[in-house]
């Protein structure tokens, strides 16, 4: 079979993917070639900065056609001139069945023979990232995503609340197959025995996954008088809220106690979640964050927002805690029994563990490729 992965985000480095969607990409095609070596699997990065030559990455290896959109067809209302310089790296491969990851648009799904999987809400995460402009690429994005969401015969859902966020944009068959996280993660379980207390903020340091509420919540620890620590790891994607972030720290006075080391390598990441008390991502948005996946495979429970799947993912107060994202003493009130009780956070942990494991590789690997055997099927 031949299959070809459409997605707006893949790293030039396999070894070292940088955001979600592209380390998602990149396990998620690592997985497929181990559970089906023979597949013959082409990954299409479009929107990527420049066009290169074609590459044969990985072993077993895929390939990697990388392709810059024309200002044209970013700055246009409709998804045609998108779907025609894709179209054209298509034709050249004549897949089996056309994978478009997140980005709807980017394929008519109705001209071959396509699933969607939804790996964000892109129209509203533009909306509140802070970037230049966002307003009118909001606007863009709701132009384009909706109508094309809605021409996919078959949809991926990675969380139960994709179908409930998209009600009535998707008119295809809906199947649920969930983020897939590198075994390295489940790896890195194992005794919790003496873990300091120390949380962990993983994700891009931007306004929605509100690294700065973290921040405020560390404030109200230490008033409480919890001994603590934070991590924040991610890539800065926003500057502008990367130092108000850091300007926070030293407003609040907590230099001694929050670290910003910036993006950490994927081969650290294990590493660094394992030596971690909780994880903390009160993001404003979200649909089903891969670090949560990543923390409980670890063995490592999560507070976060109610935001997206997190609750499908996180099941408050038995694997985790959720709490208000507006609110510093919410996100402080739902960290403070784990830094306080080591042995509640290892039995959320390993609950956490437990719920992890339909995100291990094989499995993901095997639920995507029954998809490709519908889609082929024309079903």
């Amino acid at each position: 079979m031949r299959v070809a992965i459409v997605t707006p985000v893949f790293p030039s480095d396999l070894d070292q993917p940088s955001r979600g969607a592209g380390i998602g990409a990149v396990t998620l095609a690592r997985a497929l070639l181990a559970e089906a070596p023979d597949l013959d699997l082409h990954i299409v990065h479009y929107r990527a900065e420049a066009t290169l030559p074609e590459r044969r990455l990985g072993s077993p290896a895929m390939t990697v056609h990388t392709h810059a959109a024309s200002k044209a067809a970013r700055a246009a209302p409709t998804p045609a001139l998108i779907q025609a310089e894709v179209a054209r790296v298509l034709r050249r491969i004549q897949p089996d069945v056309v994978h478009v990851r997140g980005t709807a648009s980017l394929v008519d799904g109705r001209a071959w023979p396509a699933v969607l999987s939804v790996h964000g809400i892109t129209e509203r995460e533009v909306a509140l990232s802070g970037m230049k402009g966002a307003r009118l690429r909001s606007q863009l994005h709701r132009l384009r995503e909706p109508p094309a969401r809605a021409r996919y015969r078959h949809v991926i859902a990675i969380v139960g609340h994709v179908t409930q966020a998209l009600e009535g944009q998707l008119t295809g068959r809906v199947h649920f197959v969930p983020n897939s996280v590198g075994e390295e993660f489940f790896a890195a379980a194992g005794d919790r025995t003496g873990t300091a207390p120390l949380v962990v903020h993983a994700g891009d340091v931007c306004p929605i996954k509100n690294a700065a509420g973290t921040v405020r919540a560390m404030a109200v620890l230490r008033r409480r008088g919890v001994d603590c620590r934070l991590r924040i790891l991610g890539q800065v994607t926003y500057p502008d809220y990367g130092r108000q972030v850091q300007a926070l720290v030293e407003e609040l006075g907590l230099q001694d106690r929050v670290e910003l080391p910036g993006r950490i390598g994927r081969a650290e990441m294990p590493g660094e979640l394992s030596r971690a008390r909780v994880l903390a991502l009160p993001s404003f948005i979200e649909v089903a964050p891969l670090s949560i996946a990543e923390a409980s495979a670890v063995g490592v429970p999560s507070v976060a927002s109610p935001a997206g799947g997190n609750a499908e993912m996180v099941v408050d107060r038995f694997a985790g805690r959720l709490c208000s994202p507006s609110s510093p003493e919410s996100i402080a009130d739902a960290l403070q029994p784990y830094l306080e009780d080591e042995a509640l956070a290892t039995l959320h942990g390993r609950r956490a563990r437990e719920i992890a494991q339909r995100h291990r590789p094989a499995a993901v690997a095997r639920g995507t490729l029954a998809v490709y055997e519908a889609v082929r099927a024309g079903g």
